[in-house]
């Protein structure tokens, strides 16, 4: 199933990795989305500090894809409430 809209999809994953996060983005790509924002649980940010991950699919990504704090997740499921 398809999304039917522009669609910009939010995933929380846990400190348990069994895909990775090129597979997230790249399920949210074949589904349609137009990017996808990944917050770990287990993240926080770091001034300075990057994070990159590929379990070698990236060239197959062409959706935006960025990884968000635990607390930027917090703050956009807060958003959603109003």
């Amino acid at each position: 199933e398809h999304f039917s809209a522009p669609t910009y999809v939010v995933i929380r994953v846990g400190t348990s990795q069994t895909c990775s996060y090129t597979k997230r983005a790249l399920k949210a790509q074949e589904k349609g989305a137009k990017g996808i924002m990944i917050a770990s649980q287990s993240y926080e940010y770091t001034e300075g500090k990057v994070f990159q991950g590929d379990d070698g699919n990236g060239k197959k990504v062409h959706i935006t894809a960025i990884f968000i704090s635990n607390r930027a997740f917090n703050s956009l499921k807060d958003l959603k409430k109003v």
